[in-house]
């Protein structure tokens, strides 16, 4: 039965965990060893690298890509990380589910996916984060969240902030496939301090899930958000008003930067733009944050055809700072030929 192999399985991680945790050879793991509450075995830290090692476990020794701690799994009124037993009847609800997800998906690929337009990022949809998360790594690799790895992106950066509304993501399907995209924040230059503020333990987990288990690459991506926390005002750029919100990243694969999706006389960027500023209009946000590298021409030019004003006050070093105003009223193109 699987549920007994995870649990034999879990048990040897968890001792090994301990192991390390006092540099000795720790108590003895059984499948009552509690993993939370007063009598747990290993601290929470420990815990966190634990559930990481048993996801890449199951990952490697079961082609189950299961993510361990989720909403889900926290909101449950039996909690699976009580002991090694609970936690291997989860994983073993976890992998019939995972198996039955698996199965439609093969079904439905067999129907070709012709979607073509824009709209919000679909979340559920694994093929368009893995797309949108690729173009992210791809388009902006020194990105703070790049550097984090693409499990993080797939598995929490898009997935749990777009659902938590810290993150708003529109793509530009072709066919059914992602072609472009745009993401932006109410909270500009702030993001990853309202994560480790609102979201701490989970993105302590996405970090050990995503492979960061070195102590100096765990150290920068700390590092850094301790100074976003700390000081989120670049050095020598002005202090952001309320009420401002931010695009972060405008990416469109090279073979489709001309394409002018249906319903629309504009080009995919101009139209992803467009859906920008209807989200921030919504939300009651007059002016938003575009921070272009110097180097970047294309983008800085896209700025300037946008309207956007530059900010002459800001000088962080290498970039620009553009300013947007939103509309009040939703524009619309003019028709062909008018």
């Amino acid at each position: 039965m699987n549920r007994t192999k995870y649990a034999s399985q879990l048990v040897e991680l968890l001792q090994q965990t301990v192991d390390r945790e006092t540099d000795t050879t720790g108590g003895r793991v059984d499948t009552a060893s509690a993993l939370i509450g007063p009598h747990a075995i290993i601290s929470s830290l420990s815990l966190v690298s634990f559930i990481a090692d048993a996801e890449i476990m199951l990952s490697e020794d079961h082609g189950l890509d299961l993510v361990l701690v989720s909403e889900a799994a926290l909101s449950l009124s039996k909690s699976p990380f009580l002991t090694i037993e609970t936690l291997a009847a989860y994983v073993a609800e976890l992998a019939g589910a995972d198996s039955q997800v698996s199965d439609r998906m093969e079904q439905s690929s067999s129907s070709h996916d012709r979607r073509t337009g824009v709209a919000p990022l679909d979340v559920e949809n694994e093929r368009d984060v893995q797309t949108v998360a690729g173009m992210h790594r791809a388009h902006f690799p020194e990105n703070l969240e790049a550097r984090c790895g693409m499990r993080f992106l797939t598995s929490f950066y898009y997935p749990t902030l777009v659902r938590a509304g810290l993150l708003g993501c529109t793509v530009a399907h072709r066919e059914g496939q992602v072609v472009a995209y745009i993401s932006y924040t109410l909270f500009p230059r702030r993001l990853f301090k309202i994560i480790a503020v609102r979201q701490p333990l989970r993105l302590a987990a996405s970090l050990f899930r995503a492979g960061l288990t070195r102590f100096d690459a765990l150290r920068a991506i700390v590092m850094q958000t301790l100074a976003t926390m700390r000081n989120p005002v670049a050095a020598g750029a002005p202090p952001i008003p309320e009420g401002r919100g931010e695009v972060l990243l405008l990416a469109t694969l090279p073979d489709h930067q001309s394409w002018i999706p249906p319903g629309g006389d504009t080009r995919v960027t101009v139209r992803l733009f467009a859906a920008m500023q209807e989200y921030f209009r919504r939300e009651g946000v007059r002016r938003v944050l575009l921070i272009v590298k110097h180097s970047n021409t294309a983008s800085n030019l896209f700025c300037h055809s946008m309207g956007c004003e530059l900010d002459t006050t800001a000088s962080y070093p290498g970039y620009h700072h553009f300013w947007h105003d939103i509309p009040r009223q939703k524009q619309h193109s003019p028709a062909p030929g008018s």
